[in-house]
């Protein structure tokens, strides 16, 4: 979903599990939380087999209709649940937890309030700037950005490696890397899912499985997504639980912007190391899996 391509949709939709940990923006003052399955393993076109395309049509037009309705609107909020396994060596898994809420006014507001075990973070961005907060600690940093929502995506994750949390949801085309990266689709049915009944798709992409339930009518939302690494180790699922669907939020400039209180202080940024490092030689049986 997205120009960018699925596996880099996946990266940000899981970037609200630790909104910019990567970017040390804490990691200089207490240490950063790892996303279990923030880094997916990608291959080029070239490197892949060909395999032919097959996408049920009924699938393509339930998840380019949640799409469409999306790029429709000037602004939304939404609330998310997420959930995300930890796998380690000895083949056990934990689950972790997180909420957020998302703000979004076209075409140069964001703001993004993300709830985990150690706290809180927030994410702003005001069409000139991006602030990313560690409320507990109480740090920030911030840059400059450009003076689009789209284009300070991109230009975040190029200069920072920072992933905004379910950034797809406000891209220009919602579904684009389906269209481009997707190799399989089906269309499962209509299944329950809290306390009511909605169409469940399935995409299969090199990297990834992509759950996705839906609903239908004249305003198509998405309600829940759920991610499966088929090439991390233990391939750990993640999920997200939409609700609060929003499209007239209450909202002014004032809600992107960010003052900060008298104690807090500000850091900068660093560029996140590359993924994928070896695990310690003292590393025991129940070093997560994704340190191998």
């Amino acid at each position: 979903m997205g120009s960018r391509g699925l596996p880099g949709y996946v990266l940000r939709i899981v970037a609200l599990t630790g909104v910019v940990a990567a970017a040390g923006v804490v990691a200089q003052e207490q240490g950063s939380e790892a996303a279990p399955g923030a880094s997916v393993a990608t291959e080029t076109a070239a490197e892949q087999p060909a395999v032919e395309r097959r996408i049920d049509e009924t699938a393509a037009r339930y998840m380019r209709a949640a799409c469409e309705y999306l790029e429709a609107q000037k602004a939304f909020s939404v609330h998310g649940e997420a959930t995300l396994e930890e796998v380690f060596r000895s083949g056990r898994r934990i689950q972790h937890s997180r909420g957020l809420t998302v703000t979004f006014r076209r075409p140069d507001r964001l703001r993004a309030d993300i709830d985990f075990d150690k706290g809180r973070r927030e994410f702003f961005y005001d069409g000139r700037s991006v602030v990313i907060t560690d409320v507990n600690a109480k740090v920030y940093g911030r840059f400059d950005a450009p003076p689009t929502t789209e284009a300070m995506l991109d230009d975040a994750m190029a200069r920072f490696n920072v992933a905004i949390p379910l950034a797809d949801l406000v891209s220009a085309d919602p579904c684009g890397a389906l269209e481009n990266t997707v190799q399989r689709g089906w269309y499962l049915g209509e299944h329950y899912f809290a306390g009511g009944r909605y169409h469940h798709l399935l995409f299969s992409a090199p990297d990834v499985d992509l759950q996705v339930w839906v609903t239908g009518g004249e305003a198509p939302l998405f309600r829940k997504f759920v991610l499966r690494y088929k090439n991390e180790p233990g391939e750990p699922q993640y999920g997200v639980a939409l609700s609060d669907w929003n499209f007239a939020p209450a909202v002014d400039d004032a809600n992107f912007s960010f003052s900060p209180p008298a104690d807090a202080h500000r850091i900068e940024f660093v560029v996140a190391a590359a993924p994928g490092g070896e695990a310690p030689a003292d590393a025991g049986a129940d070093a997560p899996a994704a340190q191998e």
